[in-house]
């Protein structure tokens, strides 16, 4: 999670530096040309700044799904609660009315 912080505040240094480049450049012309940069120096640094919050909350986002192992079935192996015998060989056959894998029984040999 902190190299996806770090990745971002990198993204985030990298465009404003740009915008700043652009800004300083326009400024130093006149005119329309003038206004059109600092236009886009401005467009530059609040897309890069929503770039970063969308990562940021995004991020969050997903530290908070990886809290908890979506799938029940992997959950339990994570947990060394891994099924063995009658009871694997029953969902492995889709008799157990497993929610997971409905149609295990049809492509399963029978025993």
């Amino acid at each position: 999670m902190v190299a996806m912080t770090l990745v971002s505040l990198l993204g985030l240094g990298l465009l404003l530096g740009f915008a700043y480049i652009v800004l300083v450049s326009a400024n130093k012309e006149g005119g329309a040309l003038k206004i059109t940069g600092q236009v886009l120096a401005v467009i530059i640094a609040l897309l890069a700044i929503t770039v970063f919050i969308y990562g940021a909350s995004a991020g969050n986002k997903m530290k908070h799904r990886m809290g908890g192992m979506s799938c029940p079935m992997m959950g339990g192996m994570m947990q060394g609660n891994m099924m063995k015998g009658k009871k694997m060989d029953k969902m492995m056959q889709g008799k157990g009315g497993s929610k997971m894998m409905p149609d295990a029984g049809k492509c399963m040999p029978k025993k």
